[in-house]
């Protein structure tokens, strides 16, 4: 499902992955997907199931990370997922803090995986991570930089601009 992506240069620049900010609304499903105590929680074998060869193929690690994104009353959040591309990163938000990141690898969408993963079919765009990294950056601190005010709540999947990606880039280093 997603897209791949490679460095091109158009027009004297390099096409730039997109950052996306989602908001952890349980934080026991990050646990269980994304960070159990910073180790990757998930064995690739649990998982090889619900996945085709082709989607295993591109998971290159035994322990792995996932995040469950769904729609609440629109699609909203499907239109934002069928966007991400190979490369870029998911930056996860929680009690006003940019707790952590990581680089997307591919999105499957499986109701059956998300139901297994998180107990619950809703969140059936499984977006696989790698390059995680634990981030502790105040919401307040990153809405300053990228918007010159407010407070930083993240209320649903956002998709930041190239300049606010940049912006964003700049901040953590």
């Amino acid at each position: 499902m997603v897209n791949s992506r490679t460095a091109v240069e158009v027009s004297g620049q390099v096409d730039r992955p997109t950052y996306y900010i989602t908001p952890v609304g349980e934080w026991v499903n990050y646990e269980r997907g994304v960070s159990a105590g910073g180790i990757a929680p998930i064995d690739k074998g649990e998982v090889a199931r619900f996945l085709t060869e082709s989607q295993l193929g591109c998971l290159s690690t035994d322990r792995l990370r996932a995040y469950g994104l769904g729609n609440l009353t629109t699609d909203r959040n499907q239109r934002m997922v069928e966007k991400m591309m190979e490369g870029d990163h998911l930056v996860f938000y929680f009690d006003k803090t940019l707790r952590s990141m990581g680089r997307v690898v591919q999105v499957v969408e499986s109701e059956d995986l998300s139901l297994w993963l998180f107990g619950d079919r809703r969140y059936k765009f499984v977006v696989f991570l790698d390059d995680f990294r634990e981030l502790g950056l105040p919401a307040s601190t990153m809405a300053e930089s990228l918007y010159g005010k407010g407070d930083g709540v993240v209320r649903g999947l956002r998709r930041l601009s190239e300049l606010n990606g940049t912006k964003l880039e700049g901040l953590l280093g």
